[in-house]
Parts: structure tokens; C-alpha cells; sequence
């Protein structure tokens, strides 16, 4: 599925269907149905190849926020001090690139996955969210890697008293995917500094061996970014 493809070629995913056809000499037609709007493209190029592969989740229906909230189904009371690994979902958008020769292309994205949108925070000085709820396991669940992913969250609690966390909020950013033939995954930190405060940030190496690191959109659109970590102030 995530792949590496020879032009021209199709797919059919669901109920998402896109092909990439050549009318001419370096000259492409893109065309993808089943999922938001219709998409068609020209695309004047030389190469003969196409990636495909999980990015960010926030890139659609269109980029409104650098913000991820995944809000638990179940909340989660942690001991002053203690440390633990849990996992949760998370959607996917699904990123279509041309490669030219080391150089690379977004030309699409799309999701399989809700898109959903809250404020976290008060509407004065909080922040606008993509919104995702997911159970919590204590180990990694199966899931369709073409719909969601796995988070790996590694959560310490600095306090010194008991907290009951509801939610986790990221920059995505910093948010690094990971992918092989059976999953997609990332790794994200949560230090918890009171009832009311914590920290988050993403882990930039993959959780296992032979697993391949996506082309995130926010690379790919070449941006700067002067910090990947955030501080959530509005309860946790």
C-alpha cells in the first residue's frame, strides 16, 4: 500500500479511486475521486515514479492548525513519579509525492479518517485543534494503516501528587511517522509538571528496526520551524 510506484498506474481504496496516466512525453494526468472534492492535475515532469505514503494529519480538509488533540476515551489516573508507556490512535492523511530524481513533489493528500476540529483551552487564548479520540491500550492495537496509526505515549509524571489526565495535545511539527507493511506508528513524550500542566513532544527515531520514515508535508513544503515542543497550560 505504502509504496513506491511505477507511472503510469491506479488504485482503488475504499472508496477512494486515483490514477496517474501519461497523454505524452513527460506530460501526466493526476485524477482522484471518492473522498472530498475531485481532483485533476497536469503535471510536466520526468519522472516515472510516485510515493505514497502516511503524513501528518493535518492537512485536511485543508491546513487550518499545527495542533493534534487525542482525547481518551478512558482517563488515565498516574502516581507522583511514576513513568509509563500507553497507546493510543491517531488519524492519517495520506501523502501522494512525484519523485524527481533526489527532489519530491507533494501533488495530493488525502484522509480515509474523520476530520473533526476543537478549541482547546478558552476562546480568548486557546488554540484551534484537529480533534481525534482514541481508547487507550496497554500495548499497540492492530488498526487499518490506511485510516489510523499508533501512538506510542511515554508519560512521566514530575508532580508530586496523584493526576488524572483526559487528553494529550501535540505540535505535529515535530511529529515523525513511521511505517512498514502491517502498521503506521510515531512516539510522542508527556511530562506532567502539575494537575493542570504538562509538556509534549514527538520522538525522532523510529520505535523499531526495519520500519521506513514517511516524507512529512511540512518537510516537504520546506518549512521553518523554530520549535516542536508544547506546553499545554489548560488542564490536562
Amino acid at each position: 500500500m505504502y509504496n513506491t510506484y511505477n507511472i503510469p498506474c491506479e488504485f482503488q481504496w475504499n472508496d477512494v479511486a486515483f490514477s496517474i496516466t501519461s497523454s505524452s512525453l513527460d506530460l501526466y494526468h493526476y485524477h482522484r475521486e471518492g473522498t472530498g472534492d475531485p481532483v485533476d492535475k497536469k503535471i510536466i515532469s520526468h519522472s516515472n515514479q510516485m510515493l505514497i505514503n502516511p503524513v501528518e494529519p493535518l492537512n485536511t480538509p485543508k491546513f487550518l492548525t499545527q495542533y493534534l488533540l487525542i482525547e481518551m476515551a478512558q482517563s488515565m489516573t498516574i502516581a507522583p513519579k511514576m513513568k509509563k508507556n500507553v497507546y493510543l490512535t491517531f488519524p492519517l492523511d495520506l501523502g501522494v509525492y512525484f519523485l524527481e530524481k533526489a527532489d519530491f513533489k507533494l501533488i495530493d493528500v488525502f484522509t480515509l479518517a474523520s476530520s473533526k476540529y476543537t478549541l482547546y483551552g478558552d476562546p480568548r487564548h486557546g488554540v484551534l485543534c484537529k480533534y481525534w479520540e482514541s481508547p487507550l491500550f496497554e500495548s499497540p492495537p492492530t488498526v487499518l494503516p490506511c485510516q489510523e496509526g499508533v501512538l506510542q505515549l511515554n508519560i512521566y509524571n514530575s508532580d508530586s501528587d496523584w493526576v488524572e489526565v483526559h487528553h494529550v495535545v501535540l505540535n505535529a511539527y515535530g511529529m515523525k511517522i513511521f511505517y512498514n507493511d502491517a502498521t503506521v506508528t510515531t512516539t510522542a513524550m508527556m511530562e506532567i509538571r502539575s494537575k493542570e500542566v504538562a509538556e509534549t513532544d514527538f520522538d525522532e527515531l523510529p520505535p523499531a528496526e526495519g520500519m521506513k520514515k514517511s516524507i512529512e508535508v511540512f518537510h516537504a513544503k520546506k518549512l521553518s520551524v523554530s520549535s516542536k515542543k508544547y506546553l499545554m497550560e489548560f488542564g490536562i
